[in-house]
């Protein structure tokens, strides 16, 4: 499973999920009318803006491997919140992958929270 959050992530997120023959899913900052339950990741960004991403509860299984991936990544808040979004989905964290890394920040952020492989195709 290839996990991302909307909007930008989700053109590597899908290219990833073919390259592995994989599912791919992505984290909406806001509910899909349409779904029921929701795995929900909450957290206060440095800035006081509260960010929340949803992702459908039936997106990932337990005991599931995903690869959290984005375009971006700079403080790393929103690796944060795809990475809680997975423990609570009770999968396994096999990597997360970003195409930019600006600065050592994000990617430092990242790896305190998962022992998972944690890295940038680049880096600014």
């Amino acid at each position: 499973m290839v996990l991302t959050a909307a909007t930008d992530g989700i053109t590597l997120a899908a290219a990833m999920a073919s390259y592995f023959g994989a599912r791919s899913a992505y984290a909406k900052k806001s509910k899909e009318t349409a779904v029921e339950e929701f795995i929900e990741s909450r957290q206060r960004l440095q800035s006081g803006i509260e960010l929340t991403y949803y992702l459908p509860a039936s997106a990932i299984d337990s005991g599931e491997t995903v690869l959290v991936v984005d375009d971006l990544i700079r403080s790393g808040e929103t690796q944060e919140l795809l990475l809680d979004i997975a423990n609570r989905a009770g999968a396994t964290v096999g990597g997360v992958f970003a195409l930019i890394a600006v600065g050592d920040e994000g990617v430092a952020r990242a790896r305190e929270r998962t022992d998972a492989p944690v890295g940038a195709l680049t880096r600014f």
